[in-house]
């Protein structure tokens, strides 16, 4: 894992989770929603939420039949997710695990859907981040994350590169008649 300012640990983040939760349900909810939506999430859908923090665009997929797994460096958050999703009725869908989203402990080829909804922002290493979520998607897989603000210019022309690349099938080219 990157060395990171002492407020971008996972006991930081940890410790925050209750009140995260609180901020979260308001702000990032209606993103996870519309998100899940336009990946096309349906029944069955392999999704992994990286940086799930208390788990919005997890609950979102899972009510829309997905199995997911939520990933997040800090336990805390994952433990309001798991609480969460007991009290929704989608624990049966929805897996936690411990992981840094610059280091997926995931083989490639795994998952239908990637997503991380304003995780990818606090990434020390954003470009290494994107490459981690594009390794384990299924070729053709489907991507979305979310942030608040621009990254720097190569990173985020690299994010746009790499999800156009999944998201968007490569045209066929066109046969001339005879």
């Amino acid at each position: 894992m990157t060395s990171q300012p002492l407020d971008q640990t996972a006991s930081a983040w940890g410790a925050t989770a209750p009140n995260y939760d609180l901020f979260a349900e308001q702000v990032t909810r209606s993103f996870a929603d519309d998100g899940t939506r336009l990946v096309r999430i349906a029944e069955g859908t392999r999704v992994l939420d990286v940086a799930a923090g208390t788990g919005n665009f997890s609950f979102s997929a899972a009510r829309r039949g997905a199995n997911v797994l939520a990933t997040d460096f800090a336990r805390g958050m994952l433990d309001v997710l798991e609480r969460k999703a007991r009290e929704q009725g989608v624990d049966s869908r929805i897996e936690t695990r411990v992981m840094d989203g610059q280091a997926l402990t995931i083989a490639d080829g795994s998952f239908d859907v990637v997503g991380s909804i304003f995780g990818l922002l606090f990434f020390p290493d954003k470009d290494l981040g994107i490459r981690e979520m594009h390794r384990v998607l299924v070729p053709g897989g489907r991507g979305v994350f979310l942030m608040r603000q621009l990254v720097d210019e190569l990173t985020y022309n690299e994010a746009g590169n790499r999800v156009r690349l999944t998201v968007r099938p490569k045209k066929q080219k066109k046969s001339s008649a005879r």
